[in-house]
């Protein structure tokens, strides 16, 4: 599956004004040829009993306002931010490179390979990606693009 990965917080385009927005440098063309296909979230809610890597202290949420008393909600999370669906930045391996915060968002738009082992982990639930999985993708689609962003399907959302 080759698409495109926004990883941009941004409203539906279909839900903000026209006005005039159609200019030459405009992002509403390509919102609106974008909103004909098909969107994948890959993102997945997480709480207090999300599975995470044992070395992780479990995340925390606290009521900090509440409707009832205070006349809005608002709660505080405190968890690890590799936690659940996310990006490791450069510096997540490598001391010295990039933090998440140090990334243009225009460099956040990337072409999406997604390598799909969700058979192989419901066989065995400690599988991992091999290059033979990478080659296998590329034999079926062709050359992961330069720059790609590769995504792993494993379906541990479903358990």
């Amino acid at each position: 599956m080759l698409g495109l990965l926004f990883m941009l917080c941004c409203a539906s385009c279909s839900t903000l004004p026209r006005m005039s927005y159609e200019g030459s440098n405009s992002l509403w063309p390509i919102c609106t040829k974008l909103r004909k296909h098909e969107f994948i979230d890959l993102t997945h809610a997480f709480a207090t009993d999300t599975p995470h890597w044992k070395g992780y202290p479990p995340m925390r949420v606290r009521d900090m306002y509440e409707i009832d008393k205070h006349g809005f909600c608002a709660q505080e999370f405190t968890h690890v931010g590799q936690w659940g669906t996310h990006c490791d930045p450069p510096a997540h391996f490598h001391k010295g490179l990039r933090t998440i915060d140090q990334i243009e968002s225009e460099e956040m738009l990337l072409p999406l390979v997604v390598i799909d082992v969700h058979e192989d982990v419901t066989k065995n639930p400690d599988y991992i990606l091999t290059s033979e999985d990478i080659r296998k993708w590329e034999t079926n689609h062709g050359r992961i693009p330069s720059g790609a962003f590769v995504a792993i399907r494993t379906d541990w959302s479903k358990r």
